[in-house]
């Protein structure tokens, strides 16, 4: 069972993508956010720190590689587990 404070926010700007995420992981007890774009997802940690992020690395504009970078300088000491999945282009 899940600790209904756990907060999970969902960066992609499939749109498909974020709602299949969000239905699964609410089911499973997660409060979840979503963002389209990293831009996005900065605005909605300005209010709402989750303890998990799952980002898409290649996005239009500023991609999830991109973002990485900042969340680490706005978020030293949060911890830093990468896991990578997708498809080769």
């Amino acid at each position: 069972m899940t600790n209904p404070e756990q907060k999970i926010l969902i960066v992609d700007d499939e749109p498909m993508i974020r709602r299949l995420l969000h239905q699964k992981l609410t089911k499973q007890g997660y409060h979840c956010e979503e963002a389209c774009s990293s831009e996005e997802a900065l605005v909605i940690m300005g209010n709402y720190i989750p303890d998990l992020m799952l980002l898409d690395l290649k996005m239009p504009g500023k991609s999830g590689m991109d973002l990485l970078p900042e969340l680490k300088t706005m978020y030293p000491r949060a911890s830093r587990d990468y896991g990578y999945s997708g498809k080769r282009d």
